[in-house]
């Protein structure tokens, strides 16, 4: 679910849409800064891997261990979609997310809010 960083569909419509953070925020202030995001993108994802279900997450949904840089680009594309995106492109990779994250791969059930496996999934 990686868009390219000119996409319309991400970065385009309404005119006048701020999206979900809007320019005036903070987040758009150093999101907007390479060396920032270069810079403290690295330890963001060390301090976000040391929680046990941050872990558990990456394990059993991601790549990394076939193609660690896209992983990285993933985590890079979702961070730029959710500060600069506007807010229908936002929301729907919000939506995507937490829809892969709501699946126990192991136990092929679907998990609810609490994380609590459900019934089976049709997945």
């Amino acid at each position: 679910m990686v868009q390219r960083h000119d996409d319309p569909a991400t970065y385009g419509g309404t005119p006048g849409d701020p999206g979900l953070i809007g320019p005036n925020s903070v987040s758009w202030e150093i999101n907007a800064d390479p060396a920032a995001v270069s810079q403290a993108g690295l330890p963001a994802i060390v301090l976000d891997i040391l929680h046990p279900s941050v872990v558990a997450g990456v394990q059993d949904l991601s790549n990394y261990r076939r193609d660690p840089f896209a992983r990285a680009r993933a985590t890079l594309g979702y961070v730029l979609t959710t500060t600069f995106g506007n807010t229908e492109a936002a929301t729907r990779l919000i939506e995507h997310v937490k829809d892969v994250r709501a699946y126990d791969i192991r136990k092929g059930r679907r998990l609810n809010r609490n994380g609590i496996s459900t019934r089976p999934s049709k997945r």
